[in-house]
Formats: structure tokens, C-alpha cells, sequence
């Protein structure tokens, strides 16, 4: 939100210093990359947004074992790998809270991986 109220105020700042006649028919490369850096933010908010939904749902099913291995590997290596100890209670049943907290954890970090690659193309290419 902090982001999305930077570029908000970046814009009114910008719209203060441009001409008021207009450009023609052509549109600065400027508003274009504002536009798409402001698409971006709002996709990354929503999709961060839904995820953390998604992972305050309770289960009471655990994950599939290789989603639980995918995901630990995912966060291990693209971000943030701290993973907690189990602990066990003496029962039988296993809480499998944590594990769905860690594939969410893993789809977050792969989704803000896709935004940024996303970005950086985009970028370039708006650019060139």
C-alpha cells in the first residue's frame, strides 16, 4: 500500500511538471512505464493479498508430501528458509498447519519471482 501511495504522489508530481497542451499522438515513454510499474504493484498486491487469505484457511487435511518437499526446497533457496521444529505433543495426529503455511510461503515467494521477472521484461522492452 505504501508502494501504490508513492507512485500515486510520483504521478501528481510528474503531472505538475508536464506541458498542459498535450503531446500529440504520441504518449511519453514516462507514463507508459508509470502505467505498467503501477499495473504491476496493484497485480503483486492482489496476488500477495490472496495467498495470505488462502494459507489462514484452515485444513484438516495435510498437503501432499512432495508439495511439502517442493516447497521447503522453494523456500530454502529463494527466500527466507527458516523452518520450525516439529512439535510433538504425544498424540498420534499431526498438525498440518505448518505445512500448508510453508507451500503458501513457497507460492508467495514464486509469484513475487514471476512479478519481477514480469517487471524487468516489461521494462526493457517499454525502453527499447
Amino acid at each position: 500500500m505504501f508502494a501504490l501511495l508513492l507512485q500515486f504522489m510520483s504521478f501528481q508530481f510528474m503531472a505538475e511538471k508536464t506541458p498542459q497542451l498535450g503531446f500529440g499522438s504520441t504518449v511519453p515513454k514516462i507514463y507508459v512505464f508509470y502505467a505498467f510499474t503501477l499495473a504491476i504493484t496493484v497485480i503483486s498486491l492482489i496476488i500477495t493479498v490472496l495467498i495470505a487469505a488462502m494459507s489462514r484457511v484452515k485444513r484438516k487435511v495435510p498437503p501432499a508430501h512432495r508439495f511439502t518437499l517442493l516447497a521447503s526446497v522453494l523456500n530454502a533457496n529463494l527466500c527466507c528458509g527458516s523452518e520450525e521444529d516439529p512439535v510433538t505433543d504425544g498424540t498420534s495426529s499431526k498438525d498440518a498447519s505448518a505445512d500448508w503455511v510453508q507451500i503458501h510461503s513457497a507460492m508467495n515467494n514464486l509469484a513475487s519471482c514471476l512479478t519481477m521477472i514480469i517487471y524487468v521484461i516489461g521494462a526493457i522492452a517499454i525502453v527499447f
